[in-house]
């Protein structure tokens, strides 16, 4: 049926595991076809025998539910890795759909990066989130609180969202504030049904037909129902499903139904239980009408089989039934039980209310596969999946408060399976014997910074009795440093500065409007040290109390510092002695050092104009030039949330001022909690589209066709002999590099050309006018590519291995294309070392970690830039 590979990973698959969700992704296999098509299922001790007929589907073994948060944890982790494992070995998939509730999908998305998933689409398809159900239901027991909020994570970094409708859409936009681009239309397949004369029986009858449940509103119904039995013995129920578990009364649904059911009514209310489908139909058939008081529904499968079989039916006005009417035959209540108990009164009164109803067509709902062939979203941007990780593992951290509290299984369990921010905020709340047993690995390095810094601070107490620090009326360096309720870290931001190898400098501190007491108290005991100004505001943002502290600053350079961030010692002097050799570099810029909750080096990718249109790769706390920064009128001040550094160094860029890059740590990032910083990256995606529309100078189409093939042309070709050897292919975004035979031809020709992607030419055979094409969109296909190959050799890299000896090996892809007999390729890893691709083998703590931002960003031009 297509040509695109699905993987669905699900908690039910009909008939294995039946179930709504169940049903869907058992139509949508049917529909889509093998191989193209599989499933992961996650279910405790599937039968083997159920496995023989479906090579597809992948079982996993999961633990029995046993009610804990672990449990929803642990199988989203095993969801994650059995994804993982199968993209490894079967190439990555053109889709990934998880299922919303049981937050299935959350780990997947939280691990994308060291998954390997990074590069993988993941959509999330709408069915029932938990939140939403224990609205409806009115009761949300732990840990569902905190399963429902990481459902809500899971939402939103999904890169798209399958809804079964347009009204389903608009409500999962408003409630979890959802980008309207990601969000698909895709209807569920319904399962084909036989239909039936509908023959009501002479006595009026009335069916529930679905999963017993309170979400499904049969309360409600069981409440609406008992006047209508008072008042017309002749009524007969019937309640057809598989049961449920009440939520409310903890214990099965059917008893629950029961007991609301007076003695005296039933006998004339028969619960029939799950049935074969043919029978339940013929039931169907013989209802004056079919009832579905859903609470909540995404899209009820059942209700449409109803109107397949030829039953009318009576519907709560809700989105999930917005293709119901009298026009498709339905009749529709306001969704409260004496609403119901009117409806349900005149059908059982008059039957021929409903006879023409049962004439009407059934809703048409749209083809199901239709959404899986067109076009879908991109993958989200790496910086934006990596942001919305953090913030979800914070606020999963946050909405853990009690969850290990007397049960030492269950935290010490926890403390092996979350990442490191959830595990440091549950060894607070866990038993005494636990927390001691953990307290060396989660909380040493809390303790270890409080003592430094006291450390610090004494130190710089006693240089200051000596009077080491004399006034500057004239600094080189104005360090401004805006705060708002940032008590806790302002003071080690400002003790950095006085730490500094640079002796010329002040510090403006700008409070911002700061409620907080400590805060206040903070700043003013700040404000008595030597060469501090304090300046105080009603809160204007982060860009407005940057401006106002820079705007009364006296130093030659400024440097916005965060009240919760850190200068290296050498910071000031490194940076300002890189401005002073670079006259025209309006900014220079160095590399950074995590803290705190992660402990990692940032390496920036190298600084390209082209590519800072399409992300930042510049730290915001940068040494900036004062008549730059006047020269543009300061940071946009409108940008309160965030991006206001991105659209500063793109000022400076139409200005015409150049930047400096310093290969070194010198900036210290405090990773904690949700900062503001974080939250600028999750919303990468829209936020370069508001600078896009700021700055049309730069991002005019044929201006960015223009900067892209000097900066960043998709293809670098090398050749021997007479240039334009690529005329008539039918890719346009490619520079030539003409080469001689020896080495250091192709080493200086690497080293001053510019694309992502760099062909051997010479070693194709009779290319095809679609060669250049075919390997660029082969080494676009997967982020983890790096090599194409022809007749097994390699005849096309991503530059970034051909510049750094330590690259770690790259996949290779295969091309359809023919090489030239007895070639030998002149390229390999590492062939043209460039200090800038590089990672240094000296920086200062050999054994850390280093996160290295990717060099490499699109090939192709972005759609995003529009015409």
């Amino acid at each position: 049926m297509t040509s695109r590979r699905i993987v669905f990973v699900a908690s039910e698959f009909d008939p294995v595991v039946p179930g709504g969700a169940g049903s869907v992704v058992a139509g949508l296999m049917e529909r889509l076809g093998l191989p193209q098509a599989s499933v992961i299922l996650l279910a405790p001790h599937l039968p083997p025998a159920e496995l023989d007929n479906n090579s597809n589907l992948i079982w996993v073994d999961t633990p029995e539910p046993d009610g804990s948060l672990e449990w929803f944890v642990e199988r989203s982790r095993l969801a994650a890795t059995t994804l993982s494992d199968h993209v490894k070995a079967q190439g990555r998939p053109d889709l990934v759909e998880f299922q919303d509730f049981e937050a299935l999908g959350w780990w997947a998305l939280t691990h994308r990066s060291e998954l390997g998933l990074d590069d993988v689409r993941i959509a999330i398809r709408i069915h029932g989130p938990v939140e939403a159900i224990t609205d409806a239901v009115g009761s949300r027991p732990a840990p569902l609180d905190v399963v429902g909020a990481m459902e809500r994570d899971a939402l939103s970094m999904a890169d798209m969202l399958l809804v079964p409708s347009q009204a389903m859409g608009d409500w999962a936009i408003r409630r979890y504030g959802l980008q309207l681009a990601r969000v698909i239309e895709a209807p569920p397949p319904i399962p084909s049904v036989n239909p039936r004369l509908w023959q009501p029986s002479e006595d009026p009858t009335l069916v529930f037909y679905g999963r017993l449940a309170e979400a499904k509103g049969v309360h409600d119904l069981a409440a609406a129902l008992v006047p209508v039995l008072d008042g017309h013995p002749d009524v007969h129920v019937m309640f057809i499903g598989a049961d449920g578990w009440s939520l409310v009364d903890k214990r099965p649904m059917s008893e629950s139904l029961s007991s609301l059911i007076p003695e005296r009514h039933r006998h004339r209310v028969e619960m029939l239980g799950r049935l074969d489908r043919e029978e339940a139909f013929d039931r169907l058939a013989t209802a004056w009408a079919a009832v579905f008081p859903s609470r909540f529904e995404s899209f009820c499968l059942a209700c449409h089989e109803a109107r397949r079989v030829g039953t009318p039916v009576i519907v709560p006005d809700l989105p999930a039934f917005e293709r119901f009417g009298e026009s498709t035959g339905a009749l529709k209540y306001d969704g409260s039980v004496d609403s119901l108990t009117r409806t349900l009164s005149m059908v059982v009164e008059n039957r021929a209310l409903v006879e023409p109803l049962a004439e009407k067509p059934a809703p048409q709902v749209g083809d199901a596969i239709a959404p899986y062939l067109g076009s879908i979203p991109a993958v989200r941007h790496t910086n934006a999946q990596a942001a919305m990780a953090t913030s979800a593992v914070n606020r999963l951290e946050d909405s853990m408060v009690g969850a290990g509290a007397g049960d030492g299984g269950l935290a010490q369990r926890l403390l092996r399976v979350l990442p490191r921010p959830i595990v440091r905020f549950a060894a607070r709340v866990l038993p005494r014997g636990v927390k001691d047993r953990f307290r060396a690995s989660a909380l040493w390095w809390e303790e270890e910074a409080r003592r430094v810094a006291v450390s610090r601070r004494q130190a710089l107490l006693a240089m200051m009795a000596a009077a080491t620090f004399p006034e500057e009326p004239s600094p080189r360096a104005s360090i401004v440093i805006p705060c708002f309720n940032q008590g806790e870290w302002v003071e080690r931001a400002v003790l950095s500065v006085f730490e500094q190898t640079e002796p010329s400098w002040e510090v403006v501190l700008v409070d911002d409007g700061s409620t907080d007491q400590v805060t206040i108290t903070v700043l003013d005991e700040l404000a008595e040290w030597p060469r501090v100004r304090l300046i105080r505001q009603e809160n204007r943002g982060l860009p407005g109390a940057r401006n106002a502290g820079m705007s009364v600053s006296a130093g030659e350079f400024l440097v916005p510092l965060d009240a919760d961030d850190e200068l290296a010692p050498e910071y000031l002097e490194t940076l300002i002695a890189a401005l002073d050799l670079e006259p025209k570099a309006g900014y220079a810029h160095c590399w950074g050092r995590y803290t705190d909750n992660m402990n990692a080096y940032w390496i920036t990718r190298p600084f390209n104009r082209y590519q800072i249109l399409l992300s930042n790769s510049v730290l915001g706390c940068a040494t900036i030039r004062a008549e730059a920064w006047r020269s543009v009128e300061g940071y946009d001040e409108s940008l309160i949330e965030g991006n206001e550094d991105w659209d500063l160094w793109l000022r400076l860029l139409e200005r015409g001022w150049a930047e400096v890059e310093v290969r070194s740590p010198l900036f210290r990032y405090r990773m904690h909690g949700n900062s503001m910083s974080v939250g600028t990256l999750a919303g990468f995606e829209e936020a370069r589209l508001g600078l896009r529309d700021r700055h049309p100078a730069l991002y005019g189409r044929g201006l960015v066709e223009a900067t892209k093939s000097t900066w960043y042309p998709w293809v670098t070709v090398l050749h021997l002999g007479e240039r334009a050897v690529t005329k008539g292919q039918d890719l346009l975004d490619v520079e030539e590099a003409g080469i001689e035979a020896g080495l250091e031809s192709i080493v200086e020709a690497l080293a001053t050309s510019h694309g992502k992607v760099v062909i051997e030419w010479d070693l194709l055979l009779d290319p095809p006018l679609s060669a250049l094409r075919l390997i660029a969109d082969a080494l676009e296909s997967s982020s983890a590519a790096g090599v194409a190959v022809a007749d097994g050799i390699p005849v096309a890299w991503r530059r970034w291995l051909l510049h750094d000896p330590e690259a770690p090996l790259a996949e290779k892809v295969v091309v359809d294309l023919r090489v030239k007999p007895g070639e030998e390729p002149r390229l390999y890893t590492g062939i043209a070392p460039l200090s800038d691709w590089m990672v240094p083998a000296d920086l200062p703590e050999p054994g850390l970690r280093v996160i290295r931002q990717r060099p490499e960003e699109e090939g192709p031009l972005p759609t995003w830039l529009g015409g």
